[in-house]
């Protein structure tokens, strides 16, 4: 193949490359619009009352969460104090 037989090749391929760009971005925009969310019609009440529930929900989570922290922390200060004592008793 020539010097002009690569060049057609190229120009070939980057053709092919364009029209199957071209066909991802639609797919994408008809994907973007099929799962796009919809939001339903509901009045403020209902929209403060669960804004009330996720906050009462992320309220619970943090001190669910720190609870735990606060357990582990126990621990772990309660096995480097058991430690340091039996290592006290031990190396007399």
């Amino acid at each position: 193949m020539s010097f002009a037989g690569h060049v057609f090749d190229m120009i070939r391929r980057n053709k092919e490359d364009r029209e199957k760009l071209s066909q991802l971005r639609g797919r994408g925009k008809d994907m973007r619009a099929k799962y796009s969310p919809h939001i339903p019609d509901i009045s403020v009440e209902e929209y403060e009352k669960i804004n009330q529930q996720l906050k009462e929900r992320e309220r619970d989570e943090q001190t669910y969460i720190s609870r735990i922290k606060l357990f582990v922390l126990a621990a772990i200060i309660a096995i480097i104090m058991l430690s340091w004592v039996i290592i006290k008793l031990f190396s007399w």
